[in-house]
């Protein structure tokens, strides 16, 4: 059991969960360009 934030009056948990967003960021748009890199690929494969 956590008691988040109660003392400092601080939501910790959507500070922690918008932190990580940020840092999955880089990730998130490598994997995206990944993505549109093997359609371009597929796309040459097909002519």
């Amino acid at each position: 059991m956590r008691i988040g934030g109660l003392a400092s009056g601080m939501d910790i948990d959507t500070i922690v969960s918008d932190l990580m967003k940020a840092e999955r960021m880089p990730l998130d748009k490598l994997t995206k360009n990944k993505q549109v890199i093997e359609w371009q690929r597929d796309a040459y494969r097909e002519m």
